[in-house]
C-alpha cells in the first residue's frame, strides 16, 4: 500500500502553486459571474497547458462552486505548478506534497510508492 501526503492552497489571482513536481488531485472553484477558466501549467507561467478548464457565468444570486472531477492519477507537472485563472473569485488546489527536511528529522514517515512505509529515526 503507497500513501501520500497531499497538501492544499487556495488562489484567487494567477500564481505559482508550487517549485517542485506534484500531482494535482482535485480543484475546487467558485466561478464569477461571467463566464471563465482554470489553466494548469508545467513549468510556470509560459509553461505547457497541462490542463484547461472553462467554468460557467454564475448569476450572482446563485452559489458558483464547483468541484473539477480530475482523472484517478491526476494531472502530473513534472517541474512545478503554475495557475494560470480569468474571472475565477476563488480556488482551490488539492495536490500531492513532499516532506520537508524538518519533517523526516522529526521522525516522520516516508512511504515509498511501490513498498512499505518506512519509519525514520530522529
Amino acid at each position: 500500500m503507497s500513501y501520500v501526503k497531499l497538501n492544499s492552497l487556495q488562489s484567487d489571482a494567477s500564481s505559482q502553486i508550487t517549485n517542485t513536481r506534484t500531482r494535482l488531485r482535485n480543484v475546487y472553484v467558485v466561478a464569477g459571474s461571467s463566464a471563465g477558466y482554470i489553466r494548469i501549467r508545467d513549468g510556470g507561467s509560459t509553461g505547457s497547458v497541462r490542463f484547461e478548464f472553462t467554468t460557467p457565468a454564475v448569476p450572482t444570486e446563485s452559489s458558483g462552486f464547483l468541484m473539477v472531477e480530475l482523472p484517478k492519477d491526476g494531472i502530473l507537472c513534472e517541474t512545478s505548478m503554475y495557475v494560470e485563472l480569468s474571472n475565477i473569485t476563488s480556488s482551490t488546489y488539492v495536490f500531492d506534497g513532499t516532506m520537508s527536511i524538518m519533517e523526516l528529522a522529526a521522525g516522520g514517515w516516508l512511504h515509498l510508492t511501490d513498498g512499505a512505509p518506512l519509519e525514520l529515526a530522529a
